[in-house]
């Protein structure tokens, strides 16, 4: 087994994903603040856990003596600037806004699963980040993505007035 990690890919590639949970918090806390009832409590407590997977990658990066690039920071603030331009347009936030918003959110958490069982891996052969909790954060994308998957059926069948999906039966 190879031992000799490329720090620096490393490094670069827990920074991008930790600038996507910027954006990703940003999607989720506009479509909370947009929804109300069982989803929105969903939302809020799906941010919750992203703050706590934003604070383990920076603990990922702090162990492994970096901080994230000025080009990621400058497009985690691009983000932000699409979204307040977002809001400014008529019609305020509806449900199509809610289905696009959960489409991103599935994706990202789609993304989030192949980070963690990346540094699962990378844990393997790194000590300084062996006893982070890369196996619990990788459940809870699992779980995530179920939910998100289950959430964004609903805003389908709502924002497009098409048959709601069958259950799965997994």
């Amino acid at each position: 087994m190879q031992t000799d990690i490329d720090l620096e890919a490393l490094r670069s590639y827990v920074g991008d994903h930790l600038a996507g949970s910027r954006a990703g918090t940003e999607v989720a806390e506009r479509c909370a603040d947009g929804s109300d009832g069982d989803l929105e409590g969903y939302l809020r407590t799906f941010l919750e856990e992203l703050a706590q997977e934003s604070a383990t990658l920076r603990t990922t990066l702090d162990r492994l003596e970096v901080s994230p690039p000025l080009s990621r920071q400058a497009v985690t603030k691009a983000g932000a600037v699409v979204n307040v331009v977002r809001e400014l347009l008529p019609g305020g936030y509806h449900a199509l806004n809610s289905l696009r918003d959960l489409e991103a959110l599935c994706v990202g958490v789609w993304g989030k699963r192949l980070l963690w069982s990346t540094l699962i891996r990378a844990a393997s052969v790194d000590e300084r980040i062996r006893d982070l909790p890369y196996g619990e954060l990788a459940d809870q994308a699992e779980r995530q993505e179920r939910d998100l998957l289950a959430w964004r059926d609903r805003a389908a069948a709502e924002a497009l007035r098409i048959p709601a999906a069958a259950p799965s039966s997994g």
